[in-house]
């Protein structure tokens, strides 16, 4: 039974061992895994941080280029604006013109007439 003893022996030895190898191993795979998770975390953390940054920075680019294009609508405005009371101007001048000639033909009209009958 001496040999019987000791197949037992190294048995339980082999298995205490193998409960051991595999409880490190189990416990390096947690760690390695803790790791993993914490990197991508981070990583995603950073993803997020730049995403932001890049949002931010777009923000401002759409808003300098809607302040570019307000300024240039306006602009144009006031010059499409200034152009047509120009216009309106120089409408109302020959209008003016017009009936100032309309007036002085209707006066010689007048005068014609008064000449013609007396």
């Amino acid at each position: 039974t001496g040999w019987q003893d000791f197949v037992l022996r190294q048995q339980a030895a082999r298995a205490q061992c193998l409960r051991f190898a595999a409880r490190w191993k189990n416990q390096t795979l947690a760690r390695s895994f803790d790791a993993w998770a914490d990197m991508a975390r981070e990583r995603q953390a950073g993803r997020a941080l730049l995403a932001q940054v890049f949002n931010r920075a777009a923000r401002r680019q759409q808003s300098a280029a809607m302040q570019k294009w307000a300024w240039f609508v306006k602009h144009h405005i006031e010059i499409l604006l200034t152009q047509s009371r120009a216009e309106v101007r120089r409408l109302a001048a020959q209008v003016g013109r017009l009936e100032a000639n309309e007036a002085a033909a209707k006066a010689q009209f007048g005068a014609d007439l008064e000449l013609l009958i007396a």
